[in-house]
């Protein structure tokens, strides 16, 4: 079975256009986790707009450097004038994640099989901490990972 885990797509005909809705399905953390461990991707429950973007998931590109965590400091000491954690580690997510529009298969019991990350893209750490702070959690725990 084909769908998208987090989406429902409801498609309704006017007479001049039709319109597509969106329907969300709120993932639980039990299932975020399975994604991030067995499919490297973690789904967000809240999704990140960037204009007309909407970005519902992310995935880790590479492992965080020594240098990243430096950087981020630096950023934090420029932005706040003190060393917070929660901005180091937006900051360092900023660099070694990207996002996109997650989309999974389920098997027969509505479990996640296969997941995937499209229109995949850059986001700048501004937005990010803007962000809702329990996708932080979870991207935080994706970043840590080995």
């Amino acid at each position: 079975m084909t769908k998208s885990t987090n989406e429902t797509h409801v498609e309704t005909e006017d007479k001049e256009k039709p319109v597509v809705e969106i329907e969300r399905k709120e993932l639980a953390t039990k299932e975020i986790l399975r994604c991030i461990n067995e499919h490297g991707i973690c789904p967000l429950n809240h999704p990140i707009k960037i204009g007309d973007i909407t970005l519902t998931g992310a995935r880790r590109v590479r492992r965080a450097l020594v240098n990243d965590r430096i950087e981020a400091v630096r950023f934090s000491m420029d932005q706040y004038s003190m060393e917070l954690p929660d901005a180091i580690t937006t900051f360092v997510a900023g660099r070694i994640l990207v996002f996109g529009q997650f989309h999974s298969e389920t098997n027969k019991d509505g479990e996640i099989i296969k997941c995937s990350l499209t229109n995949e893209m850059e986001v700048p750490v501004d937005t990010l901490m803007y962000s809702d702070f329990s996708e932080y959690v979870n991207l935080a725990y994706m970043m840590g990972k080995n």
